[in-house]
């Protein structure tokens, strides 16, 4: 999930994807990282952007799960704001609400930004379940799906 996939363009003005693209993406994740609690009782432990594979309809595969990373890799971007890690401020969980609101410049996303807020509490106690996780964005799917016909002009 380098620059060219997340943001369209190496360009610092770039827009996130869409969030039915962002979703798509985070669904798979989710399920491939509930396979691996789940079937094989571990856990993935090195969790970025550029061990999630994307394929042509925006399909996730993980790897390099159960790997402790060997050295220190460059910035990863962020699959809600399309920046490198870098370039993240470190806020609290309300101010990184608001700033990834402004980064995404679109109205009403709270329920969506939640769920990636609760995913990454400091304590590992405090998460969701993956399941839970694949469950939260599956519903919020559903919820943009239709948002997006409400929208869409009927013929």
């Amino acid at each position: 999930m380098g620059g060219n996939i997340i943001s369209g363009s190496k360009s610092a003005k770039a827009k996130p994807l869409h969030w039915t693209s962002c979703l798509k993406i985070a669904e798979d994740a989710a399920q491939g990282l509930c396979y691996i609690h789940q079937a094989w009782c571990l856990v993935h432990g090195n969790l970025k952007s550029s061990n999630v594979l994307l394929g042509s309809d925006f399909e996730a595969c993980l790897t390099d799960y159960c790997l402790v990373p060997v050295a220190s890799s460059t910035p990863e971007e962020d699959l809600l704001s399309g920046r490198h890690q870098s370039k993240h401020p470190n806020l609290g969980p309300d101010a990184m609400m608001s700033w990834l609101r402004s980064v995404r410049d679109e109205e009403g996303e709270e329920n969506r930004l939640e769920v990636a807020l609760a995913c990454s509490t400091p304590s590992p106690e405090q998460r969701p379940m993956m399941w839970q996780v694949v469950k939260l964005i599956q519903e919020l799917e559903e919820v943009i799906l239709m948002e997006d016909s409400e929208f869409k002009p009927t013929v």
